[in-house]
């Protein structure tokens, strides 16, 4: 099963960024970003809103939800 880490990490790869640059855009480290791939901790939902918002991904794509 995929998490929201390991969606975050094959977002920001396919975009070309690395976890400083992806951070450096929504305002957080990479350390955090680093923390949130490893699902060591997970952002709030203000913050998977404003990740949706700049890299324009929908929140389906961020949490991998299958239509059935």
């Amino acid at each position: 099963m995929k998490t929201f880490g390991s969606n975050l990490k094959e977002i920001r790869t396919d975009l070309g960024l690395t976890q400083k640059i992806f951070g450096e855009k929504i305002g957080f480290d990479s350390r955090t970003i680093c923390n949130w791939e490893k699902s060591r901790n997970t952002p709030t939902i203000y913050v998977v809103k404003r990740i949706s918002k700049v890299f324009s991904i929908s929140l389906d794509d961020l949490f991998d939800f299958d239509e059935e």
